[in-house]
C-alpha cells in the first residue's frame, strides 16, 4: 500500500466520493488513511447516501446532483471513489476529473460486472487505477477488459481497522437496543447480497428470497423455534421480497426480525453463526472470528475467491450442519 500512495503526498486537494456502503466503508477508511498519514491535504468527502457508519471516519457531505456540484466545487487535483450499480456520483465525478486530466483512483470491493461499473451512457470512464480485493477480482477485471496495467491488488483498509475494532455494547444490551428479549438463545444473522436486482430467479433459479425460504423452512423442520433469526438487508434490498417470505403463515412461529440502521460490527461480533451468499459482511465476520455459512445453490455462480466460511449448497447438508452446530454451540 505504501509503494500505491507514495505519491499522494504531491497533491493539495483531494476529493473522495461513494455511495453503496460496500465501496462506503473503504473509502472512508482510506480517508482516515490519508489524514493520518499526510495531514496537510485539503480532503473533501461527498455522496449521494448518508450511513449512520460515516460519523466513525469522517465528516461527509451529501451531494443530489453531482454535476451542478462539481461546477461550484472544482479545485481539486485528485480523485478517489468508490464504485456502484444503483448511483452515477463516482462514474460522473471520475468523467468530470478525466476531461481535467486529473490523476483517479477508484476501489471495486466485489468481484463482478467490473467495466461496467464505469459506463455512463454507454461511455466507460476508467480512472487511472482501478484497486481490488484480490487476484480473482483482479482476473475479471482483466477479462472485462480493463487493462493489466490499470488494475492492482490492495488489502481492503476497512478490514485492517476493523481488526483492531472492539463492540462498545455488550450482547445482552445489544439485543435490548433491538428490543429482543435477553434469555440465552442463539442469533442467527442472515445478511443476504440483492441479486433480486440482477433477476437472478429468471436466470439461475434462486435469488436472495427462495434462500432465506430454504433457511428458515430447515429451522422449522429441525424445530429449531428459539433460536434469534436477525435479517440484516443491503441497502439496495427490495425489503418487500424478504417480507414476503417472512410473513408466511408456516414461519410465525420463528421468531425473526429484520433490522434497519443497526450498528453492523456489532450484529456480526454478537452473533452466533452469519449465512449469506457473497456479501463483504461474511468477510467482516470472519474477522471477528464468527462462524460463517455461505449458502451458495449450485446453480449460481460463485463470485467469491476467499475460502472462507463453510460452503453449503443444498437443503439436506444446510440442515445436518446447522444441527450439527448448535448442538455443539456453547
Amino acid at each position: 500500500m505504501k509503494a500505491l500512495f507514495e505519491h499522494v503526498g504531491s497533491f493539495k486537494n483531494i476529493l473522495f466520493v461513494y455511495s453503496d456502503p460496500g465501496g462506503a466503508k473503504p473509502i472512508l477508511s482510506f480517508v482516515a488513511l490519508f489524514r493520518k498519514t499526510y495531514p496537510k491535504l485539503s480532503i473533501t468527502v461527498i455522496s449521494d447516501r448518508k450511513y449512520s457508519f460515516s460519523k466513525e471516519f469522517s465528516d461527509v457531505e451529501i451531494v443530489t446532483n453531482i454535476e451542478d456540484w462539481l461546477r461550484q466545487n472544482n479545485g481539486f487535483d485528485f480523485v478517489f471513489t468508490g464504485t456502484s450499480y444503483t448511483s452515477n456520483i463516482e462514474v460522473l465525478s471520475l468523467k468530470w476529473a478525466i476531461q481535467r486530466k486529473l490523476t483517479t483512483l477508484s476501489f471495486v470491493d466485489h468481484w463482478s460486472s467490473m467495466k461496467n461499473r464505469f459506463n455512463y451512457q454507454d461511455q466507460f470512464y476508467l480512472p487511472s487505477t482501478v484497486l481490488v480485493i484480490d487476484a480473482k477480482a483482479k482476473s475479471n477485471a482483466i477479462q472485462d477488459e480493463i487493462e493489466e496495467n490499470r488494475v492492482e491488488i490492495i488489502e481492503n483498509p476497512y478490514h485492517q481497522y476493523l481488526s483492531t475494532w472492539q463492540p462498545q455494547l455488550s450482547r445482552n444490551d445489544f439485543l435490548a437496543e433491538l428490543e429482543l428479549d435477553q434469555e440465552k438463545f442463539q442469533v442467527v444473522t442472515f445478511a443476504p447480497d440483492p441479486v433480486s436486482n440482477l433477476d437472478w430467479l429468471s436466470k439461475y433459479g434462486e435469488d436472495e428470497s427462495t434462500i432465506l425460504n430454504t433457511i428458515l423452512s430447515s429451522l422449522l423442520e429441525l424445530k429449531m423455534t428459539n433460536i434469534q433469526i436477525l435479517v440484516q438487508p443491503h441497502p439496495n434490498q427490495d425489503i418487500a421480497l424478504l417480507r414476503a417470505v417472512i410473513d408466511r403463515k408456516e414461519f410465525k412461529i420463528l421468531k425473526i426480525k429484520v433490522l434497519f440502521e443497526v450498528d453492523v460490527p456489532t450484529l456480526l461480533w454478537h452473533s452466533d453463526i452469519v449465512i449469506g451468499l457473497f456479501s463483504n459482511i461474511l468477510l467482516e465476520a470472519v474477522i471477528f472470528n464468527t462462524p460463517v455459512i455461505r449458502y451458495i445453490p449450485s446453480s449460481i455462480p460463485d463470485y467469491m475467491e476467499k475460502s472462507i466460511g463453510t460452503k453449503i449448497t443444498d437443503k439436506a447438508t444446510f440442515k445436518d450442519y446447522i444441527l450439527n452446530f448448535m448442538l455443539h454451540l456453547d
